[in-house]
Formats: structure tokens, sequence, C-alpha cells
């Protein structure tokens, strides 16, 4: 099980604080401490799976790590040297080292946890250990 969801959405403030930051400075600015991939994360009675969508990485661009029950999940997209004559009006698409960090509580087995990545989404599964059912005992009266 994750932490309690929040109704307040950080990641889209922080967006909004950024492109604040790059209308100011005109794009300039280099947003890499701001660029976190969505996910989404599920839970079923098998496992929990968490989806990131990392389009354009290879499997060596990420790194996935595992420290008491916290999650993490880290990458880099480095930006491409293009033309000087380039004149864009627009960008959008983020590029630097990206962190994220899930603290996970529950009874999930780290050790079988699985990373596939298809299609531009990393997929994360960590199984549930086997729970020990309680054994009834019936009480015999003599």
């Amino acid at each position: 099980m994750l932490m309690k969801y929040m109704p307040l959405d950080l990641q889209s403030e922080f967006d909004r604080l950024g492109k604040m930051i790059d209308d100011v400075t005109r794009g300039q600015a280099e947003k890499t401490w701001l660029w976190h991939p969505r996910v989404d994360i599920r839970e079923t009675s098998k496992e929990l799976v968490i989806e990131m969508e990392v389009p354009g990485f290879k499997k060596d661009d990420i790194d996935v790590q595992v420290t008491g029950n916290v999650l993490m999940i880290q990458g880099t997209r480095e930006r491409v040297h293009e033309k000087s004559e380039l004149h864009y009006l627009l960008r959008e698409r983020e590029y630097g080292t990206f962190v994220r960090k899930f603290p996970v509580t529950g009874d999930y087995n780290f050790d079988k946890i699985r990373a596939d990545l298809k299609d531009g989404v990393l997929v994360l599964s960590l199984p549930r250990t086997q729970t020990v059912l309680p054994k009834k005992i019936p009480v015999v009266n003599h």
C-alpha cells in the first residue's frame, strides 16, 4: 500500500511554477529540477503496479533501486544538440535527470520486483508476499 492520496496535485503546481519561471527567463532556464515523468499506481490482490511514462528512454537510461521500503526510479534524457540557427517557437519536451521516490508499505516481496519497458512505458510489478492465513483451532470439550 502506498501513502494516502492527497487531492492537491503538487506536480501540477510545480509545472505551473516552472512555466512561470520559463516565461520570465524566456526559455533560457534549464528546468531539469522540475521534470517528473507521470505515473499511475494501482494495487491488486496479487501485486502493486507502477506505470511510468518514459517515452524515448532505453533500458540503460533508467535505474530502479529499493532501499528499505522506498522504491526509487531515476533516469536521464539528454538534450539533442541542435544546430544554432534553429529558432523554436515552443519547446515543451523535458530533458535532464529525474528522480521519483515512492514509500511502499504493505506485504510486498521486493526481491521479486519486475521492471518492464515497452512502448515508452516503464511497468514495475511488486508481488505481494505469501501471507499465512490464520488457522482456526477447534476447542474440544472433554
